[in-house]
């Protein structure tokens, strides 16, 4: 009776249950290969595994659908997706995952800074840790996304996509466009393009920086870039921790010579106060 009930197939309620605890959808698509019965179920139950996997494995997974929107996929709204559909997503989550990677070692280990950090990293001298932190990562997945997405679009779809942005988002996503490495799957474009396009999109980037600072108080939006250079991350500064209550002061006009904003004007062009953790 034991050996009888030991071999009885599981239930499918039960394994849709192991699917949705995996870690990635790569285990999932493993796990389903494994038998027909498997890839069935998961078939059948494929919206629920793919709510529960796609939030612990696709981070800023609100850019991650948008950018596979602007592929030719389904809308970002859309309650589900195909299994080439999900395969793409978690490609291109791949690929960001790598970019971050690359840019660890050949950035984020040289950041220096000449004065305490603790309170952002904790005792760590005057370096910055080999890794982004929680905070940090999510504001490189999302400009990377963001900056992919735009690569896709015509120029008029670019400007109504900049426009829709905050400056704090604008910040990120200039600083994003001079990343030294290719942004998805741009080894397979020339070179010479490439760098042209990403050029372009920098212009557009800084001109919509330009026009809100302009419009808010009457002069082009401060650049911060620069300072990435003394602290030995090339040009780049919005994205870490101990930066951003000076880039608040930037972004929101926290000058004494500048105009004060009210607080609902900085919510909704300037700042928006969500965490960074927020995808």
């Amino acid at each position: 009776m034991n050996e009888q009930a030991s071999s009885l197939p599981l239930p499918p309620e039960l394994v849709t249950r192991i699917f949705q605890a995996l870690p990635c959808f790569l285990d999932v698509f493993n796990f389903a290969s494994t038998a027909r019965r498997f890839r069935i179920i998961w078939c059948e139950n494929a919206p629920s595994i793919y709510e529960r996997v796609v939030r612990r494995s696709i981070p800023c997974h609100r850019h991650a659908r948008r950018l596979l929107a602007d592929q030719g996929g389904p809308p970002v709204d859309s309650a589900t997706l195909s299994m080439p559909e999900i395969l793409k997503l978690a490609h291109n989550a791949a690929l960001v995952d790598k970019a971050i990677s690359r840019f660890e070692r050949d950035v984020v280990r040289y950041v220096r800074f000449p004065y305490p950090a603790e309170q952002f990293y904790g005792p760590t001298s005057n370096h910055h840790p080999p890794t982004l932190t929680q905070t940090e990562r999510p504001r490189f997945i999302r400009s990377y996304y963001q900056l992919w997405s735009l690569k896709k679009l015509c120029a008029a779809e670019q400007e109504s996509r900049l426009k829709a942005m905050i400056l704090k988002r604008l910040y990120q996503l200039f600083e994003m466009s001079m990343l030294d490495q290719n942004i998805g799957c741009e080894e397979e474009e020339d070179i010479t393009l490439r760098w042209e396009q990403r050029l372009t999109l920098q212009f557009k980037v800084n001109g919509q920086m330009d026009r809100i600072s302009g419009h808010l108080r009457r002069c082009p939006a401060p650049r911060v870039d620069h300072y990435g250079a003394t602290e030995g991350s090339s040009t780049f500064v919005s994205m870490w921790d101990h930066w951003q209550p000076s880039l608040f002061e930037v972004v929101c006009c926290r000058k004494p010579t500048w105009r004060c904003l009210d607080s609902e004007l900085e919510r909704l062009v300037l700042w928006d106060n969500s965490s960074d953790e927020d995808t």
